[in-house]
């Protein structure tokens, strides 16, 4: 009884840390969105959603906690996370607005990338290359990296050179009928569309150094309890260290369409 005494005020004192009140504290189901847009559109899924799907169970199993998976479109998936009803939004990248809607888990980096018909990619080799053609260039709205490429999108949209849209069919579709002179954006995003349209063949991947480097992981909603959050950074982190991450892309996605995928 003597040593149980000795015993009782360090096992409290071990219980008030931090690390063990979250392995108390992180008790109910977490849900995650994951996109339904292919689904609805009769695209198969990408490698890339694939990759997420992967992610969250790795995150799940590292972790010990419940996750539930919700599948909706992705504007509606953000809508949800801004708004506390969703906890999870895998593979997104960080922007400005997200860091005021929860914490993100970086895996990697990403980088936009040109995205253009191989037969008029001759000779593109700079930002001013772009430029001078007066071609008019496709983005999904909402896209951030960084100040150079705002400045390039302020600059072509006041030009008349800019189509923002919803998502990245309409944009394939465009380039496919010549409404579109070439999209900017991750490849990898772009891939179900490209394949759907049989354009996979048709396009080559251009780095003009359009936009700055930004995270990619998965953000985790403000409401979620903190000592989820804790459980979920520590399993985050141990998957990028140990280059589970990496190789996971590599096992779902070409060397093509993981340009501007960064460690």
């Amino acid at each position: 009884m003597g040593i149980l005494r000795r015993a009782i005020p360090s096992l409290l004192i071990l219980l008030s840390l931090p690390g063990a009140a979250a392995a108390q504290a992180c008790n109910r189901t977490l849900t995650v969105a994951m996109s339904s847009m292919t689904s609805e559109k009769n695209i198969a899924p990408s490698p890339l959603e694939q990759a997420g799907d992967e992610l969250v169970e790795a995150l799940s199993l590292r972790s010990g906690l419940r996750i539930e998976r919700r599948e909706m479109p992705r504007m509606r998936a953000l809508a949800e996370f801004k708004a506390g009803t969703i906890d999870l939004v895998p593979v997104a990248s960080r922007t400005d607005e997200r860091e005021g809607w929860g914490t993100l888990l970086p895996m990697g980096r990403v980088k936009p990338m040109l995205i253009v018909r191989k037969e008029r990619a001759a000779g593109m080799r700079e930002r001013e290359d772009l430029l001078a053609r007066g071609w008019t260039l496709s983005i999904v709205r909402g896209q951030q990296f960084g100040m150079r490429f705002d400045s390039l999108v302020a600059e072509l949209d006041k030009a008349g050179q800019l189509s923002a849209v919803g998502d990245q069919l309409t944009i394939v579709r465009m380039l496919k009928a010549a409404r579109s002179d070439a999209a900017l954006g991750l490849p990898a995003v772009f891939e179900p569309a490209l394949r759907a349209e049989g354009m996979l063949d048709q396009v080559r991947i251009v780095d003009l150094d359009l936009g700055d480097e930004v995270d990619l992981g998965t953000y985790v909603s403000r409401v979620t309890p903190a000592a989820c959050l804790e459980r979920l950074q520590q399993a985050s982190e141990q998957l990028r260290r140990s280059g589970w991450y990496e190789r996971l892309l590599a096992r779902h996605l070409s060397p093509t369409m993981r340009q501007g995928l960064l460690p």
